[in-house]
């Protein structure tokens, strides 16, 4: 099983990884949209990231 904070360190590098490669690419626009929607993500959902940072 994966410790909650290793899981959370490797969602954010697997998502915000994937915003990064867009705006290497030259999808600017879209890599900041989507960096967009994982902050608010993370931010609505403040309870589960709190969880995982604990177990």
């Amino acid at each position: 099983m994966t410790p909650g904070p290793l899981r959370f360190l490797l969602e954010l590098a697997v998502f915000f990884g994937a915003a990064a490669v867009l705006y290497a690419a030259g999808s600017h626009v879209l890599a900041v949209a989507l960096a967009g929607v994982l902050i608010v993500y993370h931010l609505l959902s403040w309870d589960r990231v709190l969880w995982l940072l604990r177990h």
